[in-house]
């Protein structure tokens, strides 16, 4: 667990919201699967999952974390699109 969540949030330090134009963390779905022995692995992959939302907070929406699981990043899909529809906006309007 410590080495994503300590991994994110170093991140985050290095590269507040707003400095990149994508900041995508790569999770997993194993937080809904209730494996036994897994209960670390869904609690970092969770956190990455929570610390996208926190970020998109600060209204720069340059967040996106994607989960490893097919339905889930079908899901994610639309909210990329939307990033990047966002991302080309403010091109444009700094041209």
């Amino acid at each position: 667990m410590a080495p994503k969540v300590t991994g994110g949030l170093l991140l985050h330090q290095a590269f507040p919201p707003g400095s990149l134009d994508f900041f995508i963390q790569f999770s997993s779905s194993g937080q809904f699967a209730r494996l036994t022995g897994q209960a670390s692995y869904a609690a970092s992959n969770a956190f990455l999952d929570a610390h996208a939302r926190h970020r998109n907070t600060t209204n720069t929406r340059d967040s996106l974390s994607i989960s490893g699981l097919l339905l889930s990043y079908h899901a994610s899909l639309p909210q990329a699109h939307d990033r990047w529809a966002d991302y080309k906006r403010r091109k444009k309007a700094k041209a």
